[in-house]
């Protein structure tokens, strides 16, 4: 029992489906803040991919340090995303620290290694769910702004109905 459902777990991992759905799950998990488990999968995606794709120790040392200086470079653009998202929160009077001091203290580097590591290792994943979240915050933007009106009326028409 445990060999066959072995063997079905593991031909499943090295298809193209396993691979997307772990990237999925990655990327949602990086959204939730889940990085530790976000990395997990995404290492799991990798190490399939290897086998997958057979690569040779040399291919997959040359794609590694590849792999890695991008993350690198996409860790900056990532990091200053995430400051920018802490001042704008902040600055709008939703963020969850109350005092300058205590922001600064929380956006400084030092403070994020554990982040900034996993963002160049899982840089696909986070640049990703970066650019989602960029998308779901101007369909918010539309929501409320843009086509406001459209949802005051509807709700306004059923309070009158309720009356």
């Amino acid at each position: 029992m445990f060999e066959s459902t072995f063997m079905f777990v593991a031909g499943f991992l090295f298809t193209w489906p396993a691979l997307a759905l772990l990237v999925t799950l990655a990327v949602w998990f990086d959204y939730a803040d889940w990085r530790g488990t976000a990395v997990f999968l995404s290492l799991v995606a990798m190490a399939s991919a290897y086998f997958y794709f057979n690569l040779t120790w040399q291919q997959l040392l040359y794609y590694t340090a590849g792999w890695l200086g991008i993350g690198l470079l996409c860790s900056f653009w990532l990091y200053k995303s995430f400051v920018d998202k802490q001042v704008r929160l902040f600055k709008l009077g939703t963020s969850r620290y109350s005092k300058k001091e205590s922001l600064v203290e929380f956006i400084k580097p030092t403070r994020n290694i554990p982040k900034i590591v996993s963002w160049i290792f899982i840089w696909p994943v986070s640049i990703t769910q970066t650019m989602l979240q960029d998308v779901i915050r101007f369909v918010e933007h539309l929501v409320s702004t843009v086509f406001r009106g459209v949802y005051n009326r509807i709700y306004e028409s059923a309070v009158a109905a309720l009356r």
